[in-house]
């Protein structure tokens, strides 16, 4: 349970810091259970600008643990940074689609990367309908997100207006399709997951580690960006 002990203090000391305005937690090896923790540890945060969590293994149900906390912060966040999860896919971006279009009036996100996230067609087609609810929107990034020409045509079609990181990819793979069986044992682990945080509640519950520092987090495993401020 290595990676959950790392987990804990950072958690800890997210709880208390609800005045945060940037996380960064590039390719920490969170692993999805771990991501869980930490979307869970922010969940009384209400000013967030900036949230970063490239290459942190989240799925769509991580997505929907997500979604909340997006809902939460939809009037201050202006970078959403969810690069290199491979396993968000079109019904992840689906998920974020809804937090934004439940928000009654434009969102004022400048910055939505998504590069690497396997979103195929639909998510694409979910992005292009989602437009108009992010006038603001600056930079988008949908590098290897496995679209053909014809979708790349549609997409700088229709975000041309901003920078739109190249969306390209060699060989448009089979995103969609291969989604549908990944979504499939996604909710399967779900149960498992919902099981494994209510344990590092217990845990938490216990005061075990109240006192530990989070500077003891190894930092090849966990960083907390010095961008972080209060």
């Amino acid at each position: 349970k290595d990676q959950g002990d790392a987990v804990f203090p950072l958690c800890t000391a997210l709880k208390k810091m609800t005045a945060l305005q940037e996380i960064r937690l590039y390719d920490c090896g969170l692993e999805k259970s771990g991501t869980a923790r930490v979307i869970k540890a922010l969940q009384h945060h209400r000013t967030l600008k900036i949230l970063a969590l490239p290459n942190n293994d989240m799925t769509k149900s991580t997505m929907n643990k997500l979604a909340p906390l997006l809902r939460a912060n939809i009037r201050t966040l202006e970078v959403l940074d969810l690069e290199s999860n491979y396993d968000i896919t079109s019904a992840g971006v689906e998920i974020l689609a809804q937090a934004f279009r439940d928000f009654d009036g434009v969102v004022p996100l400048k910055q939505l990367l998504l590069s690497e996230n396997r979103i195929g067609h639909r998510g694409a087609d979910t992005l292009i309908a989602l437009k108009p609810k992010l006038p603001n929107l600056e930079i988008l990034t949908l590098d290897e997100n496995g679209f053909d020409s014809d979708m790349q045509e549609r997409l700088k079609e229709t975000f041309g207006g901003l920078k739109l990181d190249s969306c390209e990819d060699e060989d448009a793979d089979d995103s969609d399709e291969e989604e549908d069986s990944d979504d499939d044992s996604d909710d399967d682990s779900d149960d498992e997951e919902e099981e494994e945080e209510d344990a590092d509640d217990d845990d938490d519950g216990q005061g075990n580690h109240e006192d530990e520092d989070v500077s003891g987090i190894p930092l090849d495993r966990l960083k907390l960006m010095d961008e972080i401020s209060l």
